[in-house]
């Protein structure tokens, strides 16, 4: 019994000193600290060779792209609009204008800044006179450097929606695009997500 109490005694103090070293190892503090490097894998259900211009993402490219860019708004599990590249957004009284206030200190992957110049270049690129992508915009104004407002020829109650979801409002830099072309763009993503991308040679074409 003496033996039996002994072992029951030294595995309760085992746990005793290994708990903290439990509960610090599992601290959220320490599981958000940024790391550089890693592996990102994913089980996608086709290839595409479209999967770095935004305007001209189709079929597969949607998960291919998310882990190179980056939204305005985000959908949560709640179905809630939250921040994304925007920090905040008002509509005017009519609901034919929506302010958003932009992240400050983004960059793109070619280290260009993410402004409200980015977000006009971007937008412009799916409305009249360049393209048909987005329905409702007939305007953006850069208000400032981190403010950019968006004007519609009516309300549209699913414009924050697009925003959120639809990879064409993926924000591609303007400056990559210019120094390039669209053509080259499609398989050379350069948005603001967490993943830059290193090598094409292993998707299929």
């Amino acid at each position: 019994m003496k033996r039996l109490f002994t072992a029951f005694a030294m595995v309760l103090a085992m746990v005793i000193l290994l708990t903290p070293c439990i509960a610090q190892a599992a601290s959220p503090a320490a599981a958000a600290q940024p790391q550089s490097g890693g592996i990102y894998k994913v089980i996608v259900r086709g290839s595409s060779n479209v999967f770095g211009y935004p305007p001209r993402m189709a079929g597969s490219a949607k998960d291919f792209a998310p882990p190179f860019f980056d939204h305005l708004v985000i959908i949560g599990d709640d179905g809630k609009y939250q921040p994304g590249l925007a920090l905040s957004w008002d509509a005017s009284k009519d609901g034919k204008a929506i302010t958003f206030k932009l992240r400050k200190g983004v960059t793109f992957h070619d280290g260009t800044p993410f402004n409200a110049q980015a977000v006009k270049a971007n937008i412009d690129n799916l409305i009249p006179p360049k393209a048909k992508i987005l329905d409702g915009i007939i305007s953006v104004d850069v208000v400032d450097d981190y403010t950019v407002r968006i004007n519609l020829d009516k309300f549209n109650n699913l414009i924050l929606f697009h925003f959120g979801t639809n990879v064409a409002t993926y924000m591609y830099s303007p400056e990559a695009l210019k120094k390039n072309s669209p053509d080259w763009a499609i398989t050379h993503p350069v948005g603001t997500g967490p993943f830059m991308l290193k090598d094409t040679s292993r998707i299929s074409h």
